[in-house]
């Protein structure tokens, strides 16, 4: 009973929100009455239902979303792989602590700007979004394995317990919920990273080229349309990761 109460109060201050913020967005473009500047929220949605009689339309937010997948993919894997052997050894931690730092503090634009003159225009957002997310990813997935009880560890070793036994019943366990949590936030800005590189490459069939074309022939509800998409997007798939992450670890803990 009290935990259909939270997810009707949940739902209850989500809707809210959202009405608040389609009102306040209302009453601006009421006030600045230009819809090539700020267009009303009728007409982006217009235009955002429009886009689905769209061929191209698919096939843009198809690849998109193909980038998105294979970017976070190779970030994921890179990350947890450093993590573990940062965990493992010393040196290794500090070399890789210091690549990450190096990473973390290039200016994303940089990147995007030389992977566009290195790389070809389909290719440069997916290397794009590796680098940017994967120093998040790392630090996240490296406090999580760190914050693994080392009493328990201790145990283990004293008692003898088979490495694999230590991976698949103490070590996933306890840092799948991080991994998972972690993974939802970096998905959605992985996204936009994403978008954010095919906008500046031209990437063919992409929803950054699209929402650049719109930028440059002032569509704005388009651009807001398109806008639109990447939001959605981007809360699927944080949403959907945390429901898996969720289901996981309550089995886990069965």
């Amino acid at each position: 009973m009290e935990k259909a109460k939270q997810k009707i109060l949940t739902l209850f201050i989500i809707s809210v929100t959202i009405l608040s913020l389609l009102l306040l967005w209302w009453l601006f473009s009421v006030i600045v009455n230009e819809q090539m500047i700020l267009p009303s929220p009728e007409i982006t949605f217009n235009a955002f239902f429009q886009l689905f009689t769209q061929n191209k339309f698919y096939l843009s937010v198809g690849k998109t979303v193909l980038r998105a997948v294979l970017s976070f993919t190779f970030s994921f894997i890179i990350a947890l792989v450093l993590a573990i052997f940062s965990t493992l050894s010393k040196n290794a931690k500090k070399i890789t602590g210091i690549c990450m730092t190096l990473i973390r503090s290039i200016p994303t634009m940089a990147i995007i700007l030389i992977l566009i003159i290195w790389t070809s225009p389909s290719l440069a957002p997916v290397i794009i979004s590796t680098i940017v997310i994967c120093p998040t990813l790392y630090s996240q997935f490296l406090t999580a394995i760190l914050g693994v009880d080392e009493g328990l560890i201790q145990m283990c070793k004293v008692y003898k317990v088979p490495k694999s036994r230590v991976i698949f019943k103490m070590y996933i366990p306890n840092i799948a919920n991080g991994i998972f949590e972690s993974s939802a936030s970096s998905f959605s800005l992985n996204i936009k990273v994403v978008i954010a590189g095919e906008a500046l490459a031209q990437t063919l069939y992409s929803i950054g080229k699209e929402m650049n074309f719109a930028k440059i022939w002032l569509e704005m509800p388009t651009l807001f349309a398109y806008t639109l998409v990447a939001v959605l997007l981007a809360a699927f798939f944080e949403v959907s990761i945390r429901l898996i992450g969720k289901r996981v670890t309550r089995r886990k803990c069965e």
